[in-house]
């Protein structure tokens, strides 16, 4: 600052009057006084600086620019001035204009890290990730030890998939700050996206031990005890979301999921209705909604409820998989809403996998991966299959992530299997490491985009060859499925250019069924369902 600029500020004892008041909290009476003491002293900075202080305090933004605005232009060679002005551009919903004031302090000092960390925040909400992560890594430069730099390059590192670049960062800034309470759930964030459900919950944990009031860890611990089959413990998790932020629209999506999965359909819509108020633009919630009506078969005057879900899907990537397969009869449609559900959730980087052997080994090692290794419509057909798999020519991994006892189907299963493995508790890399480690020559996938999924233990290579077949029927768009197995009425030829896989048609159905299933013995009339006694009877057994 010039020796002109301080002949121009009000005496000494003035400035620290306004600053005293500033500090107490005061910011009303700073800008009543400011505004007064402006008309004296037009060109002191310091001023100036104050009111565009209080002013933001206020959230008084529109003054608080101009304020600033008059700092940058009395002094315009002081970094921090231009970084004040961002702020309040920023606070102003101006995030280009933010920006450029931010790269301004920066061009003069730039060693100023809060700055750089500002800057990163505002391209983190354009969806400018690479050039974030770069404004944080600058700031770490210039603050090695900067607690903050280290969570956001966390965020950014998660959002693009970096999940264990992710973790390091959070470890990092909470290795700096061990009360980082918001550092501490997005551990606990990273480690639910990899399946380490026990790590999750024990971060979100820590973080409502520092901060009871801190609603998105009660939500992402509620999500945690939902994938755990806690259901009613999740449901309380969220409601405790919802006592600290009454609008807090994800909780209630999240409420609606879980009460959805819980078949209580009138209070899942309810529950996004909830959602959709205060935020109409929760897309998820939206889609929900409509295919929840649709199952009900809740019809109203001017509804196309199919056309809001494949509206939806084009627009946002939601909803995607069985959804959008039994509304949208477009091959081309269905391939572009799994791009970009795929697109949005597997970003993960394949791991490198040894070289394959120079010939094919005398068993090829075939491995399933499942949810549904229990009495499940899946097992009902698989049974067969595996029974009469050529021992000789393939030995039989299995990799069961599902929660539910194994049931008659499951146990007889299990007697045709080589090796299975019980993986519902291993974390997404661990498992991706355990079926490698096997040496598996096939990895097939028979979930798809189905409850219960874990499609993303497949971004990590398992396999030379990775296959979906049968829980499934459309393109998973992905780049490291490389087959589908169907049939040609399942997937006809005009058909095949829309899947991101190759095609393994099977000669007739691909479809399995095991065909030593006895067949039940109940003896049955039609009076004993009310039918009557003559004529056709039409029965339709799947979802409305």
């Amino acid at each position: 600052m010039t020796q002109r600029s301080i002949d121009r500020d009000p005496p000494r004892e003035r400035i620290n009057a306004l600053i005293a008041l500033l500090q107490q909290g005061r910011p009303g009476e700073v800008i009543a006084q400011a505004k007064a003491l402006v008309e004296t002293w037009p060109d002191s900075f310091r001023l100036w600086t104050l009111l565009g202080a209080a002013s933001a305090q206020c959230g008084q933004f529109d003054l608080a620019v101009t304020a600033f605005a008059r700092a940058c232009a009395l002094e315009p060679a002081v970094a921090e001035a231009h970084a004040n002005l961002g702020n309040a551009l920023r606070d102003h919903a101006k995030p280009d204009e933010a920006a450029a004031c931010y790269r301004q302090a920066l061009a003069i000092k730039p060693a100023l890290p809060w700055v750089h960390l500002e800057l990163g925040n505002l391209l983190v909400g354009q969806g400018r990730l690479d050039q974030a992560m770069v404004c944080f890594r600058d700031a770490l430069v210039a603050s090695p030890d900067y607690p903050e730099a280290h969570n956001n390059l966390g965020n950014a590192l998660r959002a693009q998939g970096q999940l264990d670049a992710a973790a390091a960062s959070f470890a990092r800034a909470l290795a700096l700050r061990p009360d980082y309470a918001d550092a501490h759930s997005n551990l606990g964030s990273v480690f639910h996206e990899q399946a380490r459900l026990a790590d999750a919950a024990a971060c979100y944990a820590r973080a409502l031990a520092l901060r009871p009031d801190h609603a998105e860890a009660h939500r992402n611990l509620g999500g945690v005890l939902k994938d755990q089959g806690r259901l009613d413990a999740a449901l309380e998790s969220y409601q405790r979301a919802l006592a600290i932020r009454p609008d807090y629209a994800a909780a209630h999506h999240f409420i609606g999921n879980l009460l959805n999965d819980l078949g209580r359909l009138d209070e899942a819509v309810t529950a996004y209705g909830r959602a959709l108020a205060i935020d109409p633009d929760m897309s998820e919630a939206e889609a929900q909604t409509a295919f929840l009506r649709l199952q009900m078969c809740v019809w109203r005057d001017g509804d196309d409820l199919a056309s809001t879900c494949v509206r939806l899907a084009a627009q946002t990537g939601a909803p995607a998989g069985l959804t959008m397969l039994a509304l949208a009869d477009d091959a081309a449609l269905q391939l572009e809403f799994s791009r970009k559900w795929a697109a949005e959730r597997y970003k993960q980087a394949a791991l490198l996998l040894p070289a394959r052997p120079a010939k094919r080994p005398e068993r090829l090692r075939i491995g399933y991966f499942s949810a549904d290794f229990h009495d499940h419509a899946t097992l009902f057909l698989m049974v067969g299959l595996l029974r009469d798999h050529d021992k000789a020519r393939f030995e039989i991994f299995a990799y069961s992530y599902g929660r539910q006892p194994p049931g008659a189907r499951g146990e007889q299963a299990r007697q045709h299997i080589d090796h299975f493995f019980d993986v519902a508790e291993l974390p997404s890399r661990a498992l991706a490491d355990l079926a490698r480690s096997h040496g598996l020559d096939i990895a097939i996938d028979l979930k798809g985009y189905t409850a219960g999924t874990r499609l993303d233990v497949f971004q990590h290579r398992l396999a030379p060859v990775q296959i979906s077949y049968l829980g499934y029927p459309g393109s998973l768009a992905t780049d490291f499925i490389d087959y589908i197995v169907a049939d040609p009425v399942v997937i006809p030829e005009a058909a095949r250019a829309y899947y991101s896989e190759s095609v393994i048609l099977l000669p007739h159905s691909y479809q399995p069924n095991d065909n030593q299933r006895p067949i039940a013995e109940t003896v049955t009339t039609r009076a004993d369902f009310g039918l009557p006694e003559h004529g056709v009877v039409l029965c339709c057994f799947n979802g409305s």
